[in-house]
């Protein structure tokens, strides 16, 4: 019974730990805005390129217990020879504090986007960034 007892508070407390996560406090705020940008920036350069780059960060969670962050981020941009073609692509990116094992799910994407994706192709519709070093 005992066994019994401790096997389900495993498995209540287990993924808990693993889905609980808090708001961004202001050090993991800065470390998640930088790896946004990075991120985006990597995501536009996925598409083939753009100008005029523009990342918001609009929520950020950060797990201690898996060192796991969360980001949900909007992504825009302009085409490079048609400059007022303009794209966006938003979604949830997860990574590693450390910038590793970073993936993009992609939540909303402009018909602008849509009409690249017919050009490329984009597997699942997750794009797997690697790791956003802090080098430049």
């Amino acid at each position: 019974m005992k066994l019994f007892t401790f096997i389900c508070a495993l498995l209540v407390v287990i993924p808990a730990r693993q889905i609980y996560a808090s708001p961004c406090d202001s050090n993991n705020y800065d470390k998640a805005e930088y790896y946004a940008e990075k991120a985006g920036h990597e995501i536009v350069r996925k598409y083939g390129g753009g100008n005029d780059i523009r990342v918001v960060l609009s929520s950020c969670s950060y797990n201690s217990f898996s060192d796991l962050f969360k980001l949900n981020i909007q992504v825009y941009w302009n085409g490079i020879f048609f400059t007022d073609t303009h794209y966006n692509i938003d979604g949830e990116l997860k990574m590693q504090s450390d910038g590793s094992n970073t993936e993009f799910a992609e939540t909303y994407a402009n018909d602008s986007v849509e009409d690249l994706k017919t050009f490329r192709v984009i597997v699942g519709g997750i794009i797997l960034l690697g790791t956003l070093s802090h080098q430049n």
